[in-house]
């Protein structure tokens, strides 16, 4: 009412009253569904504890020598590489998508169904959110099940769902993060920010794309918010031990699944649970990929260390690392991001590194303009905001800054490199989400290896040099009106998340 009454008072405070208005009231609603009243369901962990207390802890966060691996170029490889593993598994494919979706899943359901169907070892496990999946998808996920109902079984979860987050007690929406494949008990595995999902697989987002022809109505719908593409890159890994990461992670992928089958059946889902127990001991398994064994670019005696975190894992030390890291480093600092919201202690950080003799401290982000994806309205406004305090709080002539420009297309990476030879990765973001409430499930890597960090530099640069454009470190002081518009919505965003 207030916003008519001010329209011919002022059309452009009332427009933007107009448009708040709705939005206010959602996140309102988003508040006391979040915050205010608890489902009446037991603590996940407490029940999953119940279920698995057989399975002994694993340590991650120690690092593994031994590894071969590399950094893809793109979502398009990741994606190819993902059927090449489907296709080389002999004994377990399990595969968390986080986002799955479109003809580029069916084709992989439908190359999972030719293994399953000529050999009669292989297990499979898929885990992957509502979002994206389409009836198609859906329904041959049932059909393979169906065809091998102890081989292959499939959790798809809600987006978003509620847990009680135990750094502070809160109940708070959480999500699978997790974009992973891992096959034969960890032999290979691969990890980043890639989904088996067409807007991840028809394009590299190294070029510009031109707007969808929507109607109106469909300004605000997922469609239309999304990104058309994205620029993308993962982590592939052979692993020689038996008892290392890889295999580390695929018990912690297993667990992470009957989570999320958890999560389904307090909120009144009735579908069977296939992990009544987690398999202790595994058989070592020799399998080969020539493909990916021969490659030029692989990297070998790379040392790898895992992180797993989320809402009922207590804090991250994925999150302490990379302040470790950032405390520790001596000549540089290279972040390539999709979100760039550092917590007051990773800023100070920032800061005091940027004061050491010789530091060098590069970002790579996404913006927000005329031309984003929609959804930059909803994160990018606060990497202006923190990159201005990056200008205003640390050496200017330490700190190179850059925003990613291509039109409706969103840099999706996660990447720190240290030195020149350490690389923190995985899928999570620097954000308030995965590195301050840890409200999502997230696996991570730390990666010790000069010659592996220089390949991944080298890929990562080409953001910087092709498609983005130098910050004005004098113009990102002074925040326009659009992002000084947009902050409190995203603020509000995250505290309610």
């Amino acid at each position: 009412m207030l916003a008519f009454v001010l329209i011919p008072i002022s059309p452009v405070l009332g427009t933007i009253m107009l448009i708040l208005c709705p939005i206010s009231f959602v996140l309102f609603k988003l508040f006391i569904a979040t915050h205010l009243f608890l489902y009446p369901f037991p603590s996940i962990e407490e029940e999953f504890r119940k279920r698995f207390s057989s399975t002994e802890a694993v340590s991650l966060d120690e690092l593994d020598q031994g590894y071969a691996g590399f950094c893809t170029r793109d979502s398009i490889e990741s994606n190819h590489l993902k059927f090449e593993m489907i296709r080389a598994a002999q004994k377990s494919i399990v595969l968390s998508g986080c986002y799955c979706g479109g003809q580029i899943f069916n084709d992989a359901l439908d190359l999972i169904f030719q293994r399953l169907s000529h050999n009669p070892e292989l297990d499979v496990q898929v885990l992957c959110s509502t979002i994206w999946l389409e009836p198609s998808n859906v329904k041959k996920m049932g059909s393979i099940a169906k065809h091998f109902p102890q081989r292959f079984h499939y959790t798809v979860y809600r987006e978003k769902n509620l847990a009680v987050n135990s750094v502070d007690s809160r109940a708070r929406i959480a999500s699978n993060h997790v974009k992973s494949i891992i096959i034969d008990y960890g032999r290979y595995f691969m990890i980043g920010g890639s989904a088996l999902q067409d807007r991840w697989s028809t394009h590299t987002g190294e070029e510009s794309l031109p707007p969808l022809d929507l109607p109106a109505y469909a300004l605000l719908t997922q469609e239309s918010m999304a990104p058309q593409a994205f620029r993308d890159c993962d982590f592939m890994f052979k692993s020689e031990s038996s008892s290392g990461v890889g295999r580390r992670l695929y018990f912690e992928m297993m667990k992470l699944i009957s989570r999320w089958q958890l999560y389904d059946l307090q909120r009144g889902a009735r579908e069977k649970i296939a992990l009544d127990e987690i398999p202790k001991n595994l058989p070592d398994v020799s399998t080969t990929l020539p493909s990916i064994d021969s490659r030029i670019d692989l990297v070998k005696d790379v040392k790898v260390a895992g992180y797993v975190s989320g809402p009922d894992l207590g804090k991250g030390q994925f999150y302490q690392e990379m302040l470790e890291q950032i405390r520790n480093a001596k000549s540089s600092i290279y972040i390539n991001h999709l979100y760039f919201h550092p917590s007051k202690e990773m800023m100070q950080a920032l800061v005091e590194a940027s004061k050491r003799p010789g530091m060098k401290i590069t970002i790579v982000t996404n913006p927000v303009t005329a031309k984003s994806p929609g959804l930059h309205f909803l994160f990018a406004a606060l990497n202006r905001y923190y990159l201005s305090k990056v200008v205003k709080r640390c050496a200017p002539s330490s700190v190179s800054l850059f925003e990613f420009h291509r039109d409706f297309v969103t840099l999706h990476k996660k990447i720190v490199i240290f030195d020149n030879k350490t690389v923190l990765t995985g899928s999570s973001n620097i954000g308030y989400v995965s590195m301050r409430i840890y409200a999502d499930y997230e696996f991570d890597l730390k990666i010790e290896s000069e010659p592996f960090a220089a390949h991944t530099l080298a890929m990562i640069q080409e953001d910087q040099n092709k498609y983005s454009i130098e910050v004005d470190k004098d113009e990102i002081t002074r925040l326009n009106r659009l992002i000084r518009l947009l902050l409190p919505l995203q603020v509000c965003i995250e505290f309610l998340l």
